[in-house]
């Protein structure tokens, strides 16, 4: 299922960002992940090589995971929109209608028990809800059915008291909450849906 919506991904017109992109950024990670990392949007990095979180931003999300014991290939990682808004700018609301349903499918295929929202953005596109993440960080709500929990994107640490600490602590705290939210994987489970 998710190398179906990866295809459809790497064709959508639906908005502008099509003219401009290099490369769409659907997602990766183990495909039965109990954990998943939800961002804004790709960035420019991301734009030239078609993976999230390989930036300047990915190098702190992998110290983040190095920190809390987890493998980058035991969660599943992607962003609200898939393909890269120039100069990287916030997503207009146009594109973030139109890709939310693919998140959505995303979403249904892993099943994961925990998603970390990265920033306000992906926060309030899953929860309908706005809010300031400097208030409401390391919250965990349920919608729909979905554990959410809301923390700073790697991106913004220097703006954050306490820096990549904080987002650790939220991250932890979280996954207390919920329990047994990782787990190692088996040999089969260490598979990237875009290794084709």
């Amino acid at each position: 299922m998710l190398n179906n919506i990866k295809d459809r991904i790497a064709k959508c017109t639906k908005c502008d960002l099509c003219k401009t992109r290099n490369l769409t950024v659907a997602g990766e990670g183990m495909p039965n992940s109990k954990l998943m990392f939800i961002g804004e949007a790709p960035g420019e990095v991301n734009n030239e090589v078609g993976r999230p979180f390989v930036g300047h931003g990915g190098k702190i999300f992998d110290k983040i995971l190095e920190n809390l014991n987890i493998k980058r290939s035991e969660v599943f990682i992607t962003n609200i929109l898939k393909c890269w808004p120039p100069d990287n700018r916030k997503p207009k609301p146009n594109e973030i209608k139109e890709c939310t349903p693919y998140l959505h499918e995303q979403i249904e295929a892993v099943k994961p028990q925990l998603i970390i929202a990265l920033g306000q953005t992906a926060f309030t596109t899953l929860t309908n809800t706005k809010i300031k993440t400097r208030e409401e960080h390391g919250k965990v709500v349920s919608v729909n059915g979905m554990k959410v929990c809301c923390t700073y994107h790697p991106n913004g640490i220097r703006y954050v008291k306490g820096g990549m600490q904080t987002i650790i602590n939220d991250i932890k705290a979280a996954l207390e909450g919920i329990g047994d939210a990782v787990t190692p994987p088996t040999k089969n489970q260490l598979t990237f849906f875009n290794e084709d």
